[in-house]
């Protein structure tokens, strides 16, 4: 073993995917600092932020 004792470098290391997941997705809430608004259903650059949850949890096994 030539390399027996080397720090290994981020270099040396070979790349895995992402381990699974599962999303829950929680906006309950009375929304007060919203005015009350219906925290899901506000847009936000013109997606609501429940699209947006969703579109980033996309990968994963299951979202509730």
């Amino acid at each position: 073993m030539a390399d027996q004792g080397r720090a290994r470098g981020a270099g040396d290391r070979t790349p895995t995917a992402p381990a699974p997941f599962d999303a829950v997705v929680l906006a309950g809430g009375a929304g007060r600092r919203l005015g009350g608004a219906d925290k899901a259903a506000v847009r936000v650059g013109g997606r609501t932020l429940l699209d947006r949850v969703l579109t980033a949890s996309r990968a994963a096994r299951a979202t509730v």
